[in-house]
């Protein structure tokens, strides 16, 4: 209902303190004027529809649609005039496997003084790049919310993980350090089960790795935690495996700093998404256009705002586009693992996930942005920044910043110590994951206003002589600041 008085009135009462805040609204250098005068809604638009279209299919890692994928973010980099930082042209090539693990012989048995425990081929997903087998084998329960033992304490048994509730990033990581402790095979719980074949980075070092079997079945877990000491025997077949050629997209904007040019920003996003959906009715294609068609736009967007202004930054600036984020955050952790400019150099990454939507399941977010683990470093200072200066609200989601902060890309640099952040216009929006979420209900006006605080931000941590540094007043960063302090020594 409209109440147009109401609205008269109102205006005219808070005419004062609109002029107020105009007033005070800090204004924006020139470089940083250009930069956001560049930003264009109907750019994004154009780039969001095509990766987002049926016609990628979902984007799925690997797929032909994220070829296709990769090859128009190459182009977009290519007409641009940006110079390629791949290890072919902008492609950073990763070898990788599709691995399919075959269920047809495998066995695992666990056995205690009472009782004798045979586990269904149907109740696990095991992960193998080889067949493997042991019998009567020491099982070692390790909970993965401690400490690790020692490797002379894993070597050749069966290690048992106990699990801190939901897969942190933190326990993920515990868990392949488990694994490359030399134990006979790794064997966890999980509350779902994939059918889908696994993505593995081919290699020696994954197939050293001790094969593991994750099992689907809560009785047998509750049994298990009274059970006392336990024997483990298993026998895993051969998967069936078939090579993948996956692909970051890298370009880099060089600097001018005399110093500072040899010293990085990562901008970046991801291009991948889930595919289709092969249990669903109707429509099946998980378009992924806000997550995270609407990142990698973005991404594109500040590198042509550069371009197209010419404003230098002292800094290099480095766009990466991420393949794999929703296998497993895939593609940055190669890149971390595997720099194409030294992670030394690298003084801080800035992911872009969910820029579009502004139906939050809180409420709107119209005219505001988040931050995961805003306060962890300076960056969330530095979009905080640049966020009144284009009339942007940037805040902390109490619950979700810090929760977010292990599910995005962010997570590999900055457990190597780069100050790494997600932005976010929303967190969770009601078509996440589903296949409702489609490149015609992003808001790329307000999308673009996004990205004008982010390319001023990234101008800024560009030009300041001090890089961004961890927030070590935060008991939450403790591990982030001391690998920060093993990666830049006293820089």
């Amino acid at each position: 209902m409209k109440t147009p008085v109401f609205v008269t009135a109102a205006a005219l009462l808070l005419a004062p303190c609109l002029l107020a805040q105009k007033a005070a609204q800090p204004q924006p250098s020139p470089g940083e004027a250009s930069l956001m005068g560049a930003v264009s809604a109907d750019s994004m638009r154009g780039d969001v529809s095509f990766l987002a279209s049926d016609l990628l299919e979902g984007r799925d890692t690997p797929s032909r649609g994220l070829e296709i994928a990769a090859e128009y973010l190459a182009s977009q980099f290519r007409a641009m005039g940006m110079k390629p930082a791949g290890t072919d042209g902008y492609f950073q090539i990763a070898e990788y496997a599709v691995v399919q693990p075959v269920t047809e012989g495998f066995t695992l048995t666990l056995e205690s003084a009472a009782a004798k425990y045979g586990v269904k081929a149907e109740k696990v997903m095991v992960t193998a790049m080889k067949a493997a087998q042991g019998a009567a084998l020491e099982v070692v329960q390790i909970d993965l919310a401690g400490e690790l033992p020692a490797r002379a304490a894993v070597e050749g048994k069966a290690a048992l993980l106990k699990s801190p509730g939901r897969m942190t990033r933190e326990a993920m990581r515990k868990r392949e350090q488990v694994r490359a402790m030399g134990p006979a095979v790794v064997i966890s719980f999980t509350p779902y089960l994939s059918g889908r074949p696994q993505l593995r980075q081919a290699g020696a070092v994954e197939a050293a790795a001790a094969p593991s079997i994750a099992i689907q079945d809560s009785e047998l877990q509750k049994q298990l935690d009274g059970a006392g000491a336990l024997k483990a025997s298993f026998q895993i077949p051969a998967p069936v495996m078939e090579p993948a050629k996956l692909k970051n997209v890298v370009a880099v904007l060089e600097g001018t700093g005399p110093v500072l040019k040899n010293q990085y920003i990562i901008l970046s996003g991801h291009y991948d998404h889930t595919g289709v959906n092969p249990r669903g009715e109707g429509d099946r294609i998980m378009n992924g256009a806000n997550d995270d068609a609407s990142g990698t736009s973005v991404v594109l967007e500040i590198a042509r705002a550069f371009v197209k202004t010419g404003v230098k930054p002292k800094r290099s600036i480095v766009f990466a586009l991420w393949f794999g984020e929703e296998k497993g955050l895939f593609g940055s952790t190669y890149y971390a693992e595997n720099p194409v400019f030294p992670l030394k150099d690298t003084v801080a990454m800035v992911n872009f996930e969910h820029m579009g939507r502004t139906d939050g399941d809180e409420g709107s977010t119209l005219g505001r942005m988040s931050l995961t683990g805003i306060d962890y470093t300076e960056i969330g200072q530095f979009m905080a920044d640049a966020g009144r200066v284009v009339g942007i609200d940037v805040y902390k989601h109490e619950k979700n910043s810090d929760l977010f902060f292990s599910r995005s890309d962010n997570q590999p640099f900055a457990d190597a110590g780069v100050p790494a952040h997600a932005v976010l216009g929303c967190y969770i929006f009601p078509d996440y994951h589903r296949p409702g979420d489609e490149w015609h209900k992003l808001d790329y006006d307000n999308m673009a206003r996004l990205t004008r605080v982010a390319a001023v931000a990234a101008l800024r941590m560009a030009n300041r002589a001090k890089p961004p540094a961890w927030n070590a007043a935060n008991p939450r960063t403790a591990q982030y600041v001391k690998a920060s302090q093993e990666l830049y020594g006293s820089k």
